[in-house]
């Protein structure tokens, strides 16, 4: 039998560590002191709390590593893994995406280049259905988004939610330290069984489309979409809201923007 701190120092995670994943109970004590309170351990406990921490090394959740650890089903586990390798695959395209850019800027021979976008944006008007979805919404740094796309797919395989496209983002607001404001949401088929606080309803309408390719210069498709509305006399309503979806390895992201005339 160890000691909190000394099976703390065993595993390699911190006191205060042990005693949160008491308090959730995610990992209890083998045993505690009904005189002082102490917490001890047990050594076939370190296999337990090894695989935690490979699965946090994976990027899952507390919530997600909860339910593994209560489905006690190794199908269930490797579902969870499928999903977080679609995650981490998409923050590879962005990164990778990032990286083409990075270089090119650097091959650049000047600081920056005036803007000679030459690209053919078709601009469609297409009508949405009102729907239910499901939605997280989080004040989160820019760089963070991808992983709040995750947390929402969490809530969808955890609830084996049907959804009917895929995921949207709308930025509700941007401020100077690029601290964003960002909703994540998926329209679904009608469901009782998902906690309401992540269902709304979205209402649909009339919107402004066209598609980009890549997550790059995404500010040519806006700049065409602001352009066509006004020579058409559409008035936006809203922000824009962006659909992904990924082929061969790139986002093609269709750009929209709710309108009335």
């Amino acid at each position: 039998m160890y000691t909190i701190g000394e099976f703390a120092l065993i595993a390699e995670v911190s006191t205060k560590t042990l005693r949160y994943y008491d308090n959730i109970g995610l990992f209890k004590p083998f045993k505690i002191d009904n005189l002082n309170s102490y917490r001890y351990y047990s050594k076939e406990q370190i296999s337990e709390i090894m695989f935690i921490k490979e699965l946090k090394k994976y990027g899952l959740s507390l919530t997600d590593i909860s339910e593994i650890k209560k489905s006690n089903s190794k199908e269930f586990l490797n579902n969870i893994l499928e999903r977080q390798l679609s995650i981490i695959d998409k923050k590879i395209a962005y990164l990778e995406d990032m990286k083409i850019s990075i270089k090119k800027k650097i091959n650049e021979p000047v600081l920056w280049i005036e803007n000679n976008d030459k690209s053919d944006y078709f601009i469609d008007i297409i009508k949405m259905k009102a729907s239910e979805v499901i939605f997280v919404r989080e004040k989160i740094k820019s760089e963070e988004i991808g992983q709040l796309i995750g947390k929402l797919y969490e809530i969808v395989n955890k609830f084996s939610v049907k959804f009917k496209s895929n995921h949207m983002v709308i930025i509700h607001n941007r401020d100077e330290n690029e601290n964003v404001d960002v909703e994540v949401f998926i329209p679904i088929e009608k469901t009782k069984l998902i906690n309401k606080i992540y269902i709304k309803r979205f209402e649909g309408g009339i919107f402004l489309k066209t598609t980009h390719n890549g997550v790059k210069n995404k500010w040519n498709a806006y700049a065409k979409l602001y352009d066509f509305a006004k020579q058409k006399n559409y008035k936006l309503i809203g922000p824009a809201i962006e659909k992904y979806e990924m082929k061969l390895g790139k986002f093609i992201i269709d750009i929209m923007f709710k309108v009335e005339q």
